[in-house]
């Protein structure tokens, strides 16, 4: 038996009816969540989450300022332009002389952009995105040992900092048109040495402290392309494992052939030495850190190597200075290597990171020890 035609026509524009009810109380709602999470996650709510989470870390001594920021519900990007860092200079000067920091940090960027976000888990201050793409990031780092240090306390490492909140992870991290500036004044030095890495680009894969995703065997993966000291091209991979209690880094790094002279502006003011011949052929350095404990080596070819010593004050080389340099370059300094027939020279690296030192110095730590163990220093 069948219904009256009118019958079923009317159940069926009823039917019609809810159904378009239906999908537009869900866009309704969805209006309304994107209205909400743009709102909290507008400009100045965003600068404002960037600089609470930079006072908690820095003792409010840095600021964070932002042009813009603007989010996409339906997309979960979330893209952040105009990002600066900087020291508060109002923050320092309250606190005196004595109080002045030993390393200051600056960085900007002309954009940030996140995807893949998950929105919840960030509203809840827990960072989650399949994607971050930071284009033209700009980082100084400068440290100055005429200032004094502070009581001595245990480094923070990034993957300590990332197992206090295990849920955090990033998919891939692409850094574009990037530099690292690398300054430091010697605790008897009157001038900055620098050291600049630019033309930076890098992919970080697998950013997560979270067991299921990260150990040993799927460790976060970093490969860098760059060019150091204006002069060289450097290629970096490094294999760290985000979920290890201690320090478990694996890195290999390659510059290639370079004017040694383009190390001067920074151990001119650093060391007191000026090279005034030399040139780098190639370098590999290849080491594994393994619960703190570094040991590999370094493969550095050069020739024709010549250094001066003077002041670092005034510059200049007096009497004594040029009767160190003669010793130093004919007595003292290997000058090349390999050298006449011989085979050349690998250092051979075994370094233990005591808990204070941090993971950058460490690795630069780890590359003096190679190079100074070559030169015969």
């Amino acid at each position: 038996m069948t219904g009256k035609p009118g019958t079923i026509i009317g159940v069926r524009r009823r039917g019609s009816r809810v159904l378009l009810i239906a999908v537009l109380g869900v866009g309704a709602l969805l209006a309304i969540a994107h209205l909400l999470a743009a709102w909290r996650l507008d400009t100045a709510h965003v600068q404002q989450r960037l600089e609470s989470a930079i006072a908690r870390r820095s003792d409010s001594l840095y600021v964070v300022r932002i042009a813009s920021s603007r989010f996409s519900l339906l997309g979960r990007s979330l893209r952040i332009t105009g990002f600066e860092l900087h020291p508060d200079s109002a923050a320092f000067a309250r606190r005196g002389d004595t109080a002045q920091p030993h390393t200051r940090y600056l960085a900007t960027a002309a954009s940030v952009n996140l995807e893949g976000l998950a929105v919840w888990r960030f509203f809840r201050r827990t960072l989650s995105a399949r994607a971050i793409v930071i284009d033209s990031l700009r980082v100084e780092v400068e440290v100055d040992r005429t200032k004094p240090r502070g009581p001595s306390a245990p480094a923070k490492l990034p993957h300590q900092a990332l197992q206090e909140n295990p849920r955090t992870y990033i998919g891939k991290l692409r850094l574009m048109r990037s530099s690292v500036h690398f300054r430091e004044r010697a605790s008897d030095g009157a001038r900055f040495g620098t050291l600049p890495f630019t033309e930076i680009d890098a992919v970080i894969t697998n950013v997560t402290a979270d067991p299921l995703r990260m150990s040993f065997a799927r460790p976060c993966e970093i490969d860098i392309r760059a060019v150091f000291a204006g002069a060289s091209r450097m290629l970096a991979r490094f294999e760290y494992d985000l979920s290890a209690p201690l320090l478990n880094l694996a890195y290999h790094v390659s510059f290639g052939r370079m004017d040694a002279r383009a190390l001067n502006p920074f151990i001119v003011n650093m060391e007191g030495v000026r090279i005034r011949e030399g040139q780098l052929d190639t370098t590999v350095f290849k080491v594994d850190v393994r619960d703190d404990l570094a040991r590999g080596e370094l493969r550095l070819l050069y020739h024709d190597l010549e250094v001066e010593t003077l002041d670092k004050v005034t510059r200049k080389e007096d009497l004594s200075d040029k009767v160190q340099s003669f010793l130093f370059n004919n007595f003292k300094l290997q000058t090349e290597n390999p050298e006449n027939d011989k085979p050349a020279l690998v250092a051979s690296i075994r370094r233990l990171r005591p808990p204070e030192t941090p993971i950058f110095k460490f690795i630069w730590l780890t590359l003096r020890d190679g190079v100074f163990q070559t030169l015969g220093l």
